[in-house]
């Protein structure tokens, strides 16, 4: 329960500072210098990756971190990125205050399908009108990566990895005289992704229980990542979000035009909550020595062809 009570406090405390245990856990860090963040998501059929994005601005807000990309990829049966998906980013960087943060996409961009239930589609209703296209991933990514200090940047993969592995393979251009692979290694102080199942995955359940959906949804991007990525790598596996539950507050909380609170009532309903993979995800990566959530390691991630 200490948990839960953290992360729904994070997901709140960009519109009611009400000192949570959340609050006062990023209070504690506010002192240090903020935390160049970049963010990679699906943003597509579950409320955790809008619960994960409005944490990276409530602590934005609260002077711990500083969100300076977002991506937004698809999974293999998607080949196009859903235009409700990012737009739906969008709405979430500006609801926040934040209209200006680099949003970028796997390309293409202009995907038309619709999850059942709608979730992007209400939470991207509430994006400006005058919301631009995004330019591509890798060329956000670059940019963001070539201007901050070596060794600062926290990367969070909550989606699929097409995107990282574009990154990783990217040739030296006019941003960085450096390929990827080496932009990434002066520059990024950890990669944390949702995904797998640890010890091991999948569990033992009655019916079976289908791969887990981050790493299945690319399994060659995902084995790149796991053998190649030249930083820190920590694998947020479903067990860890599987037992928080977030987002009852927000149809009390948050306004009607809330995007947050439009995704979540979309798939769960007003007033209900939501398991929170990506969130804890999303927490750890910025707030790594809260206790609640400890690393285990270090080891090796190995990902079948199946994910």
């Amino acid at each position: 329960m200490a948990a839960t009570a953290l992360l729904a406090g994070i997901i709140l405390s960009a519109l009611s500072m009400q000192g949570t245990p959340a609050g006062a856990v990023a209070k504690a860090h506010a002192s240090s210098p903020r935390i160049p963040v970049i963010i990679d998501t699906d943003m597509y059929s579950n409320t955790d990756d809008a619960g994960a994005m409005a944490s990276a601005f409530a602590l934005d807000l609260q002077g711990v971190v500083n969100v300076i990309a977002i991506g937004v990829d698809t999974r293999l049966s998607r080949p196009a990125v859903a235009t409700s998906s990012w737009k739906c980013v969008a709405a979430i960087a500006q609801f926040y205050g934040f209209p200006n943060v680099p949003i970028g996409a796997d390309m293409p961009d202009n995907g038309t399908t619709v999850n059942t239930p709608d979730i992007a589609g209400p939470c991207a209703s509430s994006a400006s009108p005058s919301t631009p296209a995004p330019q591509s991933a890798v060329s956000v990514y670059r940019r963001a990566l070539a201007s901050q200090p070596n060794g600062s940047v926290v990367m969070v993969g909550i989606g699929f990895e097409e995107n990282l592995v574009a990154l990783l393979n990217s040739p030296p251009d006019s941003i960085s005289p450096l390929d990827g692979h080496d932009l990434i290694a002066a520059k990024v102080k950890s990669l944390t992704l949702t995904g797998g199942g640890y010890p091991s995955y999948p569990p033992v359940t009655t019916p079976p229980t289908l791969p887990e959906t981050n790493l299945a949804g690319n399994p060659t991007a995902a084995q790149t990542i796991a053998s190649s990525w030249p930083t820190k790598v920590v694998y947020s596996g479903f067990e860890v979000g599987n037992g928080v539950f977030t987002g009852h507050t927000l149809t009390s909380v948050h306004p009607a035009n809330s995007p947050v609170r439009k995704a979540y009532e979309a798939l769960v309903g007003a007033g209900k909550n939501n398991r929170s993979y990506d969130l804890t995800t999303l927490y750890h990566a910025a707030i790594p020595s809260d206790p609640l959530l400890t690393e285990v390691g270090p080891g090796t991630n190995v990902v079948n062809g199946t994910g």
